[in-house]
């Protein structure tokens, strides 16, 4: 069965907003892990997008990691807390 969730943040610091943003995927979709992330950045994080896959890889447990970077992000709704 597929499980997918979604997390957003509006940190600055790129590694804490892939970590943040990964975990509450994570909790929305209730795992511990992911076999595939999907991320999604705003152009502001395309410096550190290299960190941004990795962080949100290392958080959801996979070396699978699929993403790109936007001049903007639509969020989910209900947004994270």
């Amino acid at each position: 069965m597929l499980q997918a969730g979604a997390g957003l943040s509006t940190e600055r610091d790129s590694a804490r907003a892939a970590a943040e943003a990964a975990i509450f995927a994570l909790r929305s979709a209730d795992l511990e892990r992911a076999d595939l992330v999907l991320v999604f950045a705003t152009t502001p994080h395309g410096p550190g997008f290299t960190c941004v896959t990795r962080t949100a890889g290392e958080v959801c447990g996979t070396a699978q990691v699929v993403g790109c970077s936007a001049a903007g992000v639509l969020r989910p709704w209900p947004c994270p807390p």
